[in-house]
Order: C-alpha cells, then structure tokens, then sequence
C-alpha cells in the first residue's frame, strides 16, 4: 500500500525525507522544481506530493517537517481531493 506525503517547507531531495523508497505522484507546483519530461499532474502542493512503500513514523513527519495525505473520493465520480491526516499546533506537537 502506498503512502501519499509532502514536503511543506523545502522540495523532496537528499536530506529532506528518510532513507525509503519514494516516487512521484504528482509533480512540484513550482516548475523548477519539477521532473523533467514527466507525464504525472501537476500538485497545488509547491514541491509535489510523493509516495512511500512504508508508513513514515510520527517522528520522521515531524524532523522532516513532511504532511501525510489521504485520499478522499468527492462521492461524484471526479479526481480525488486530499486531506492532511494532523495538523500542528503553536508549540510545534502533534494533535
């Protein structure tokens, strides 16, 4: 099962996620950033949303500073929307 994330402060490089197989799911918003000669969509996120093969711990989401998406159907029959799984508060821990 493939886990869907993205990077919120910097694009997907060495040194920005974990050590873990990823591939792109949709390409970064912003262009200098994107693969080239992609056939993939391109993200409202600005440095593209990734998949993972396994589930990043809270703690990797959290050093990386990383969002999990979770897809989630319109009920109509059109493109999936994406909903962040946690949000931060102003002391920087999870809830």
């Amino acid at each position: 099962m493939a886990h869907l994330y993205y990077n919120r402060l910097r694009p997907v490089g060495l040194g920005t996620i974990p050590k873990v197989e990823w591939a792109w799911v949709e390409q970064p918003g912003i262009e200098a950033y994107r693969p080239r000669d992609s056939k993939l969509p391109i993200s409202r996120k600005p440095y593209g949303v990734f998949r993972t093969e396994r589930p990043l711990t809270p703690a990797e989401l959290y050093d990386f500073e990383i969002s999990e998406l979770i897809p989630a159907s319109y009920g109509d029959g059109k493109k999936p929307r994406y909903g962040v799984t946690y949000t931060e508060d102003l002391t920087g821990e999870f809830s």
